[in-house]
């Protein structure tokens, strides 16, 4: 993941990382928030809403969504 996009050579079209990679990827520009997907009704079974104030505030960075809900073991708690 990481060589691909500090080479920016494109050769995947999204990638599942965990949240602890935000430090990096957002600030250089190589993540995009989606809030407004997650808000658009277009993927209702992926609400926010479900998740307990801690994991929804992991998988944001600076106040913005970056991450469906796709598994929330604790790992980083």
């Amino acid at each position: 993941m990481m060589l691909d996009l500090g080479n920016g050579t494109g050769q995947y079209d999204a990638f599942v990382v965990g949240a602890f990679w935000y430090g990096v990827i957002v600030p250089a520009g190589h993540a995009q928030p989606i809030d407004d997907l997650v808000k658009s009704g277009e993927y209702p079974q992926r609400s926010y809403d479900v998740m307990p104030p801690s994991l929804e505030t992991l998988h944001q960075w600076e106040a913005k969504c970056y991450e469906v809900l796709n598994d929330v073991d604790g790992q980083v708690l």
